[in-house]
């Protein structure tokens, strides 16, 4: 199982950095999907498990499910709270891209092969 960490942006309000073994994945308003979107496209197993712990906390902020399942949620906010609603990816061309480059990541991806497996 992978544990991602989160902590408040220091100069962005709302967002999170998300990291894992001390490598940062992204920055984001919605850590844990955005997160598992990221690993993914890094090579790590959908079917893989996988939490989330925010910075100082002493225990996950999610039961494990797959970073698959993460992968296929959004998150809105509504009158009644949070809510996941299905992911919807941005077309590159619609955005301006030009390259599949992750945006907000660092140079390093971690390595699925190296990752801690249990816990």
């Amino acid at each position: 199982m992978l544990r991602l960490w989160s902590r408040p942006h220091p100069s962005r309000p709302g967002l999170f950095t998300v990291s894992i073994e001390g490598k940062t994945l992204c920055i984001s308003r919605q850590p844990m999907a955005d997160g598992c979107r990221m690993l993914i496209k890094f090579g790590f197993p959908p079917s893989m498990l996988a939490t989330l712990r925010h910075e100082g906390a002493d225990s996950d902020s999610f039961e494990p499910e797959t970073l698959e399942a993460w992968s296929k949620r959004s998150f809105v906010e509504s009158p009644t709270g949070v809510r996941a609603v299905p992911y919807v990816a941005f077309s590159q061309a619609r955005v301006g891209r030009t390259d599949d480059s992750p945006q907000n990541t660092q140079e390093h991806s971690p390595d699925p092969e190296s990752s801690e497996k249990g816990d």
